[in-house]
């Protein structure tokens, strides 16, 4: 029993070795490698800065449980574990690398394992999958974007990382030969020779990218099988592969050799050693002389034919069948025996594949983050207004107009890449929470230290049946489930589509990212129950009292008691306030952002907003809400007293290089009695208005300390 139990293990150890294409180390540099560089006009670098928010980019580290690594090195382990023996069901292939074959004339895979591209595209509802399908991969995507846990976010960024690893893994075996013309391997001279010369398996060696593939969304179920196969080339039309827009298997196939498909017209008709090649001789360090002092001519089959003519070695004469002193060569007998690979030849078939594995390879990363959104300020200016009167303050909603700006005239997609389909849709607000906030801002400005380390996020509810096009449309994202708090810094707001983008149906995945400016306290005041008289500030009492200051109306009242109606202006009264930020509004309630229906006398209001400006204009209608009119010494009036002032917003934020900058308070009204922010506008009276008013607010008035904000209507 227990030799029949070593038999078995015995035979899997061997099963486990059935094609490990290219060297693990090799595909996870290649990996590395392609993340590092800006390939075909696609920089992951910039995508994952710009769209994801990874502020180191590629270097970003991303945890998955106990393990902690960047993105490039998440994406190298993916290389190597798509050659890991287990994880897919017995019955079907006991291991991985059984299904990295594809045979493009026969569009099959090798013996009882699927096609590659099958093997790529298999999602979870099939009968066989293998984890790291293009469908899981989409899958693990949409998870982490839309998840509200920061660490479930990390794995299942993780995994989408390792999965796009394992997916260009599939690619890059394209690139060997014995993996397009279904051979068998343990592994194969060529992939031993890759893996032993640095520049190919170094993920700082400087590997040139070919320039590859331009295809259209048309020509495949899902495009990026294209990268593997186009149905292009049928055997006997080898001059197709000359062309950029055929699938690497295909180019390898119908270009190089592999050990056990040499020359064989009864299996590939391409190469031909007829038609393909010339013989050419070169002299070369005698293999058989250890200490190579000793050299040799040695024919080689350079290849000048049929597809790519670049006249590099495709093969070699063999030095021990059929090889004289004369260097003549006759193959009339056995030309399988008569032909070989050495290091020569496999120098020059690494030069010709080694790029387009890397070009190609590059092509999963690119479709996959093809899709992008464009973020912009809703028609009211402002993307989310909060009562600061509510306890808690927060935001609730969104509001904001988004495109798709997917490039449809991108390298990989020749134009032909269809606009967004139906699909979802949802808005992320990514941020830091405040350790100290006060909704008062009494301990503004927040420095680095008063903010939690990682990233908290809130999640919209999803919205259903959005057909996402080029032009404009503006949404409001619901909240409510999961608010956005107004004690934080570094925002970032995120739009998400999963749905259709060309040939790929409901899937897809478009991300927008917009930093928005931290939430901004704006404050609406009525400082009527003081008035500024001739650089004086006085109470009513005060004004009837003093002769002096009394003088400064236009009153003929000799008797107090009719003071109130002689001048009005002297008595507080309550006011409507009206805002537009942005913009200019009509005459409606509705037209302004924010109304204050009545604002006594001595009492603010807080605004709290959201925009992605510096600073904008703000428009501020005020009416009277008392009985009289207030008769101004150069007879304005009021209700007519709209005007425009220039406001900031507020920016608390760590930049690219980690330096925190923060915004102080209002430095002119940020504490005006003692009522904290970062923008003010306050009704006061002051007579006579032709003097300067400067100092006003550092007069002595009185404090509104513990005063509840009046609450507020908000207009979206």
């Amino acid at each position: 029993m227990k030799k029949i139990l070593l038999a078995i293990g015995f035979l899997f150890l061997c099963f486990c070795r059935i094609s490990f294409a290219l060297n693990v180390d090799t595909h996870n540099a290649l990996n590395q490698n392609i993340a590092s560089k800006n390939i075909n006009e696609f920089s992951l670098n910039t995508y994952l800065v710009d769209r994801l928010g990874f502020k180191n980019g590629k270097d970003e580290d991303i945890k998955y449980y106990f393990k902690k690594q960047p993105v490039f090195k998440w994406l190298g382990e993916g290389g190597e574990r798509e050659d890991d023996p287990f994880g897919v069901i017995l019955s079907k292939a006991p291991v991985r690398a059984a299904n990295h074959f594809h045979d493009p004339v026969n569009d099959a895979g090798w013996g009882w394992g699927m096609s590659a591209i099958d093997w790529a595209f298999l999602g979870r509802n099939q009968q066989y999958w293998g984890n790291y399908s293009w469908a899981d991969v989409r899958n693990y995507f949409i998870t982490a974007l839309t998840y509200k846990d920061t660490s479930m976010r990390d794995v299942y960024f993780a995994e989408t990382f390792r999965g796009l690893g394992q997916l260009m893994h599939l690619v890059e075996d394209m690139s060997v030969p014995e993996h397009t013309r279904n051979q068998f391997h343990n592994p194969s001279d060529y992939e031993e020779y890759i893996s032993s010369h640095t520049i190919y398996n170094n993920s700082n060696s400087n590997i040139d990218v070919a320039a590859v593939l331009t295809f259209s969304e048309t020509s495949a179920r899902l495009p990026i099988a294209n990268l593997f196969d186009t149905g292009q080339y049928e055997g006997y039309n080898p001059d197709v592969t000359m062309f950029n827009t055929i699938g690497l298997s295909e180019y390898t196939n119908a270009n190089f050799l592999s050990p056990g498909t040499m020359f064989a017209k009864y299996k590939y008709n391409y190469p031909s050693e007829i038609t393909s090649v010339t013989l050419d001789n070169h002299t070369i360090p005698d293999p058989r002389d250890p200490l190579a002092s000793e050299t040799v001519t040695r024919q080689y089959y350079l290849k000048t034919h049929d597809g790519d003519n670049t006249e590099y070695k495709l093969a070699c004469v063999s030095f021990t069948t059929h090889y004289t002193t004369t260097n003549i060569y006759d193959h009339s007998r056995d030309p399988q025996k008569a032909i070989s690979l050495d290091d020569n030849v496999y120098d020059d078939y690494a030069k010709q594949l080694m790029p387009r594995a890397v070009g190609y390879a590059s092509g999963i990363l690119y479709y996959f983050f093809r899709g992008t959104l464009e973020i912009s300020a809703p028609d009211r200016y402002l993307y989310s207004i909060a009562d600061g009167s509510l306890d808690p303050q927060q935001f609730t909603y969104i509001k904001a107009k988004v495109r798709n700006s997917t490039d449809y005239n991108g390298y990989y997609n020749g134009g032909g890449d269809a606009p967004m389909g139906t699909g979802k849709l949802w808005a992320i607000a990514k941020y830091k929470m405040r350790t100290n906030y006060d909704p008062d801002l009494a301990k503004d400005p927040p420095i680095a230290a008063e903010r939690e380390e990682n990233f908290s996020y809130s999640i919209s509810e999803p919205k259903d049946g959005i057909n996402m096009g080029l032009d404009w449309q503006e949404f409001e994202f619901n909240f409510s489930g999961d608010p956005i708090p107004a004690g934080i810094t570094d925002l970032y707001l995120q739009v998400v589509y999963q749905g259709t983008l060309g040939n790929e149906i409901g899937t897809a995945v478009a991300v927008g990212m917009k930093d928005l400016s931290e939430p901004t306290h704006f404050v609406a005041m009525n400082a009527t129950d003081r008035v500024y008289v001739n650089y004086i500030l006085r109470t009513t009492q005060e004004i009837i009292d003093n002769a002096t200051a009394r003088s400064f109306y236009f009153d003929n009242c000799s008797d107090p008691e009719d003071y109130h109606d002689c001048t009005p202006c002297m008595y507080p009264f309550d006011v409507k306030i009206r805002i537009a930020f942005g913009r200019v509004p009509g005459g409606q309630d509705a037209d302004y952002d924010v109304v204050v229906n009545s604002q006594p006398a001595g009492s603010y209001s807080r605004i709290i907003f959201l925009t992605d400006e510096a600073s904008f204009t703000a428009t501020i209608t005020r009416d009277a809400t008392d009985s009289f009119p207030c008769m101004y010494p150069d007879l304005s009036q009021l209700p007519l007293t709209t005007y425009s002032n220039p406001m900031p917003s507020a920016v608390n934020q760590e930049d690219s290089s980690g330096v925190f900058h923060n915004t102080p308070l209002n430095p002119i009204y940020g504490d005006f009695r003692q009522i904290y922010n970062h923008g003010l506008t306050a009704f006061l009276v002051a007579t006579p208005l032709d003097i300067s008013l400067y100092g006003l607010e550092t007069m002595d008035w009185p404090q509104l300390n513990g005063s509840t904000p009046i609450p507020i209507t908000i207009n979206r």
